[in-house]
């Protein structure tokens, strides 16, 4: 199931240097301003939406003035919903940062509506609920992280305020060049040599 993440704006768009054009899906509610979002058909290599839908293109102020004069074509939310709709505000979860697109507005404002719901639970009120919506491996690993540190620190110095190597912390967490962070979504880990 995708989400909406609401990291670009219409003023956004509106400023950005340099954009003449925008890319719009035929097949899904998909558009971008920024021709560095485009994916690539496999085997054609043809432009297109992260469904591998075919594209048009417009000039960018007809695009959004049209999309100004007639808010409500893109249903409860009105631009709203049509700004859901950007490459850069539509993913496929919330640890899986791929961007994605939906066949039709109606689509967009339901996301829009679990986003609001969401909101309005403001902040978890138990570390047990912080773990559910962050995820119990991050908070894990965020803990045992911190606590090899304090460790490390309190080793090298009676202190605890001598800076410690990137070496030293990634032998304190027991982990060795080149080896990934158990529970990360970033696969191929930092080697010591960068």
């Amino acid at each position: 199931m995708a989400i909406i993440v609401e990291r670009v704006s219409l003023d956004d768009v509106k400023k950005a240097p340099y954009t003449v054009l925008v890319y719009y899906s035929v097949n899904t509610c998909w558009w971008t301003h920024d021709v560095n979002h485009l994916c690539l058909q496999p085997g054609t290599q043809l432009p297109c939406d992260p469904r591998g839908g075919m594209l048009c293109e417009a000039p960018i102020d007809d695009f959004i003035a049209q999309a100004e004069a007639n808010p409500s074509h893109y249903g409860k939310h009105g631009l709203r919903a049509f700004m859901a709709a950007h490459h850069e505000n539509c993913q496929v979860a919330w640890n899986d940062p791929r961007r994605t697109c939906l066949r039709t507005w109606d689509e967009y404002n339901d996301l829009l509506d679990a986003l609001d719901a969401s909101q309005q639970d403001e902040k978890p009120k138990t570390l047990n609920a912080a773990m559910a919506a962050v995820g119990a491996n991050h908070i894990n690993l965020i803990m045992r992280l911190s606590a090899a540190l304090m460790n490390e620190c309190e080793r090298t110095s009676p202190y605890g305020t001598d800076p410690m190597s990137y070496e030293a912390y990634r032998e304190a967490i027991g982990l060795y060049p080149n080896e990934d962070i158990p529970g990360s979504p970033v696969t191929g880990g930092v080697s010591d040599d960068d």
